[in-house]
């Protein structure tokens, strides 16, 4: 499983943080550099892409038990869509987004080691302390039906937790993220009603 999430950070890096961060640096700077350096490696990465050199393919048995509940929610959440559009989601591309909060995690730390910014190292770590033990009892909940009576947990492994509780830091930022970009969209449009109405003629 670790392997899967591992190679799942990789393929979320090469299809979308890489990509993102191209075309941030070009909208950015407004650079025509910035630009040939996009178009370039999106030509690499679809080659990889075409060729499987991003692999399609699952390591093990085990990764069922992730993947296969993945794409049950994402058939359920796409269904109403299925008579509209004709929707096909690569498995790569679930395995990109299941790699997405811990590339996120990663990010926001080593941008803050970077450039010294050890308040926000510092709560970004307090994040991780306060999130790993709720996301083990989560975890433990959901895991608990699915076992015998006479079945118990060992503590071997228990240094993984931390690893767990970064991943799930990365959840808890990537929806702040996109949900303070929800706000700052409605905010805009609700500006540009009210200036709307206020030059409207009575």
């Amino acid at each position: 499983m670790r392997q899967f999430f591992l190679v799942s950070i990789g393929i979320s890096l090469a299809l979308l943080g890489v990509p993102a961060l191209l075309l941030w640096a070009t909208v950015r700077r407004r650079s025509w550099r910035w630009g040939l350096m996009l178009v370039a490696y999106l030509a690499l990465a679809g080659y990889a892409y075409g060729t499987e050199w991003i692999p399609r393919s699952l390591s093990s048995l085990g990764e069922l038990f992730v993947i296969v509940p993945v794409l049950r929610a994402v058939d359920t959440v796409l269904s109403p869509l299925q008579s509209i559009l004709r929707i096909n989601l690569d498995i790569r591309w679930l395995r990109a987004v299941l790699g997405l909060p811990a590339l996120v995690f990663s990010g926001v730390l080593f941008v803050g080691l970077l450039r010294w910014r050890w308040q926000r190292v510092a709560w970004l770590l307090g994040a991780v302390v306060l999130v790993t033990p709720l996301a083990g009892a989560v975890i433990l909940w959901l895991d608990d039906p699915k076992y015998d009576p006479a079945q118990y947990y060992s503590w071997a492994g228990w240094y993984w937790l931390g690893p767990v509780g970064m991943y799930f830091t990365g959840v808890v930022l990537l929806g702040l993220f996109l949900l303070g970009r929800l706000v700052r969209v409605l905010r805009r449009s609700a500006r540009r009603l009210r200036g709307r109405f206020a030059s409207a003629p009575v």
